[in-house]
């Protein structure tokens, strides 16, 4: 009779346990293991971090009918059901922060639940009411230039005379370089703004690395806000035209539209590395609806700069 009383104490405190986990995983704090190098080198590919998702109001579940602690396919099935939907409801909202890192759910996967599309983390660079205007390698903001992150990755050259000073210096500072390329003259590399910064103090003048030919690719673009009404016309409608549908639903024809009154905020992102990235330039605009938290603490780093380095440096002769 004490053996099953014990046992049975052991179970409730077990499902007790499992429940407390189960409600901070939902509603105030996720682990997410970066999967891309899109974030490099704030964050690198392995990192695992922590995600609070009260940094901009509780997101409410979505999807009730699914199997806690899995991933969305289980044994090649999907381990939830979409029979039983809520709709988007946030506690306590906030508004997003420029600069912050977050996670966020794909906006174009609308054939399925909202909190069970693939999620990105990315850079948020501007927010609700913002103008932007990238042009070339410039990034522009409300109409002023900005300054872009220090971890901000580009492709940089080197003179291939150099070669053996530069990568001596790279060496030196412990910096990995990223998809080496070459041509008859030059050697480039992605590489962060402040590591530039690091190599370019021990080098000559005369053997700086140089910002390579940047892209020219130009846009101007306006964030919608809640409430906010814009004027409608062929030139503007294909940039709304995605997230009009995702809020009134797709069988709505935009074109016939004079004007439209945005329900929800809107934000721009755009990850550090350009070369791997999966954000605004490929997705478009990111609504509230889709933003799961702040990406706050690194709880594991993955450091594979090392072998990186003997890799990479082992590959340009």
């Amino acid at each position: 009779m004490k053996k099953t009383k014990i046992v049975r104490w052991w179970g409730k405190a077990f499902l007790i346990a499992l429940l407390v986990v189960f409600c901070i995983r939902v509603f105030f704090i996720q682990s997410y293991t970066v999967s891309s190098s899109q974030m490099e080198t704030a964050l690198l590919r392995g990192d695992r971090v922590l995600v609070n998702k009260v940094s901009y109001g509780i997101r409410m579940p979505i999807t009730l009918l699914t199997i806690p602690f899995t991933f969305d396919h289980l044994f090649g099935m999907k381990s939830y059901s979409d029979l039983i939907q809520l709709g988007y409801h946030r506690l306590f909202g906030k508004i997003v922060d420029r600069n912050d890192v977050i996670l966020f759910n794909n906006p174009l996967e609308v054939e399925k639940p909202l909190d069970k599309r693939s999620l990105y983390l990315s850079r948020c660079v501007a927010v609700a009411g913002d103008t932007i205007k990238v042009q070339g390698g410039d990034f522009y903001l409300n109409g002023i230039k900005t300054v872009s992150s220090p971890d901000l990755l580009q492709s940089f050259r080197f003179n291939r005379d150099s070669k053996d000073t530069v990568f001596a210096v790279i060496k030196s500072l412990n910096i990995s370089p990223r998809d080496l390329k070459m041509d008859s003259t030059s050697i480039y590399s992605s590489l962060s703004r402040y590591e530039v910064f690091l190599i370019n103090q021990k080098l000559n003048d005369s053997i700086q690395l140089q910002l390579s030919i940047q892209d020219k690719v130009s846009y101007d673009l306006l964030i919608p806000s809640a409430g906010m009404t814009i004027a409608l016309s062929e030139f503007n409608i294909p940039l709304y035209r995605q997230i009009i549908h995702d809020e009134v639903g797709a069988n709505v024809k935009v074109e016939d539209l004079k004007s439209y009154t945005f329900h929800y905020n809107y934000y721009w992102v755009l990850s550090d590395n350009a070369e791997d990235a999966i954000d605004s330039r490929t997705l478009g605009f990111i609504s509230e609806k889709d933003i799961i938290g702040k990406a706050s603490v690194i709880w594991y780093s993955s450091d594979e700069e090392g072998s990186r380095w003997n890799r990479l440096f082992s590959s340009v002769k």
